[in-house]
């Protein structure tokens, strides 16, 4: 039977069998031969039994696919010997393959054999590239900052990104010392973008080694490096590893412009979302202030006031509405710190309670206040903790049936103290939670009703509602590091808890709570 036996890399001495009339693929993935080798790719090449014979073609791979040397570019028939190299990982073919190479036994008391210093330096260079992708904002700071750990890594004068432009080769970016800037693109960089290989050459003021940045199939430029003449074995050295800077450059290069991408592509869903949010309230308003100018336009030609009177309330419901959804656009679009202060939450949940109330009694709603005595003061923001409340007070007495409906406001404190004890005076200040809790007797809502409350626009209460006043109360709850917890049931209404920490350096626990809702 054929094997591919592994003589360099990190699986060294492994030995694949390849069932006749059985594709193979190598790589990282569960279904390919397995090789544990990072610089391969998950389905990096697949061999396919044709005839008696066997083809190897690549699959896309970042590093691409060799056979003695030479790049697989399509199905490549393989005979007895061949060596085929994958990333770091270099594999011979044929009926037993090639035994591996033995390591000589190590001499008693002789030490193991650890990496160079020269080559860790190499390593920690391309471990430094490869996360550039993810520390660099824009393209401009990342290629400098190759460049500059580049020339420092191979003591160049000089260093620079050439690119493909109009009319020839183009500087891109420039790292260098002492002295003039590279000069117009050589012979050996046009090669380089040309032929995507790397290259050296040498005259009268020392040598350039140059390397394409290219990855993925597409090549950024090349990377030119200038410095003074090296032996030959330490110049090949210095050019496999410009080779390397070259590929991870472009692969954080390729990461970076996804990651840009991406990032537009959700600006412009988020901004589309949120005009196709406001537009439909915005309509839903006009459409009430449309139908109340048209009640008082009627009362007044008729002489009737009863009529106007109604259309006026009408006007001034709407009015509220737009005030309402003004007040939360600009609270979601430009959230600020908290301003923190210790507060008393009793004179604020009695002011939120004031304005409710003739809500509450229009709507023949009854509304209670409760405050549990002795609750120690917290840290908070009253002006936009005073909105938080009302828009759950408001969406509670809309959820409320008419006549029949029940909405309470309470505030309790929770120590955290095992014996269940309220701590009193600065002890309170150390832990524990303040409760307050906005619970009504309306319809209630399923789990998914609750799952969706956190998108952005989502309204339970058709076109009554805009979908972001629990927005924003979630996002200013959670700027006083708290948490928006909902018990809601079917039938069984619906309560919306504020969860503080007293201490205003503890995050919210909910380990601490019994509560057995949902956090949004």
């Amino acid at each position: 039977m054929l094997v591919l036996t592994v003589i360099q890399g990190p699986d060294r001495g492994e030995r694949f069998e390849l069932p006749p009339n059985q594709p193979q693929v190598i790589g990282r993935s569960s279904e390919a031969l397995p090789l544990s080798d990072a610089s391969i790719s998950r389905r990096h090449a697949e061999l396919t039994p044709d005839a008696g014979a066997w083809l190897i073609r690549d699959l896309g791979s970042q590093h691409g696919t060799f056979v003695n040397g030479q790049r697989v570019t399509g199905p490549v028939a393989l005979r007895d010997g061949d060596q085929i190299r994958c990333g770091r990982t270099r594999m011979v073919f044929g009926p037993s393959g090639r035994a591996p190479e033995a390591r000589p036994p190590a001499r008693a008391g002789a030490p193991e054999a650890t990496p160079t210093p020269g080559a860790a330096s190499h390593l920690r260079l391309i471990q430094r590239i490869a996360a550039l992708a993810g520390e660099c904002a824009d393209r401009q700071s990342l290629l400098g900052a190759v460049l500059s750990m580049t020339r420092s890594e191979l003591a160049a004068s000089r260093a620079a990104i050439i690119a493909p432009g109009p009319g020839g080769a183009t500087l891109v970016q420039l790292c260098h010392g002492p002295g003039a800037a590279p000069g117009p693109a050589s012979p050996l960089v046009e090669r380089a973008l040309a032929e995507a290989q790397a290259g050296s050459d040498t005259g009268p003021l020392g040598e350039r080694l140059c390397a394409p940045v290219r990855a993925r199939g597409h090549t950024y430029g090349a990377l030119l490096v200038e410095r003074p003449a090296q032996r030959a074995g330490e110049r090949q050295r210095s050019l496999e590893l410009l080779e390397a800077v070259g590929v991870h450059t472009a692969l954080a290069l390729t990461d970076l412009e996804r990651a840009q991408r991406q990032l537009h592509a959700e600006r412009m869903a988020a901004m589309g979302r949120t005009v196709a949010g406001l537009a439909h309230s915005i309509k839903n308003i006009l459409q009430g202030l449309r139908g109340g100018a048209d009640l008082v336009d009627l009362g007044l030609r008729k002489e009737d006031l009863a009529t106007a009177r109604s259309g006026w309330a009408i006007l001034q419901r709407n009015l509220d509405r737009i005030m309402g959804l003004t007040r939360n656009m600009l609270a979601y679009a430009r959230p600020s710190s908290p301003d923190t202060e210790l507060c008393h939450v009793g004179p604020l949940l009695e002011d939120c309670a004031q304005l409710a109330r003739p809500i509450a009694q229009a709507r023949g709603v009854r509304f209670a206040l409760a405050v549990e005595p002795h609750t120690p003061p917290v840290p908070l923001d009253p002006n936009l903790m005073h909105q938080a409340v009302m828009n759950l007070v408001a969406n509670a007495l809309e959820a409320a049936p008419e006549r029949t409906g029940s909405v309470e406001l309470t505030a309790s404190f929770q120590s955290a103290d095992p014996a269940g004890a309220p701590a009193a005076g600065p002890d309170a200040m150390r832990s524990g939670q303040l409760w307050i809790d906005v619970t009504d007797n309306g319809p209630g809502m399923s789990h998914d009703q609750v799952q969706r409350l956190a998108q952005l626009f989502y309204t339970t209460k058709g076109s009554r509602g805009t979908g972001l006043g629990l927005a924003v109360t979630r996002r200013i709850v959670e700027q006083h590091r708290g948490a928006l917890v909902i018990d809601s049931q079917p039938g069984r209404g619906s309560r919306f808890r504020v969860v503080l920490p007293i201490s205003p350096d503890a995050p919210h626990d909910l380990s601490q709570t019994d509560d057995p809702g949902h956090s949004v």
